[in-house]
């Protein structure tokens, strides 16, 4: 996980309007919330 954020962050920061969440979704109902926020968003996700 530490090495995806790092990876993640430094990608991110080459792009001013992109912002990189570090929030562990898998954790404290985040799967879920993950799932709304997609749909809200209509973001893609794929089904397992």
């Amino acid at each position: 996980m530490q090495q995806i954020n790092e990876s993640s962050l430094r990608s991110a920061s080459h792009y001013p309007n992109i912002s990189y969440w570090t929030f562990n979704w898998h954790k404290e109902g985040g799967s879920q919330r993950m799932i709304e926020i997609s749909k809200c968003e209509n973001f893609y996700q794929r089904e397992y």
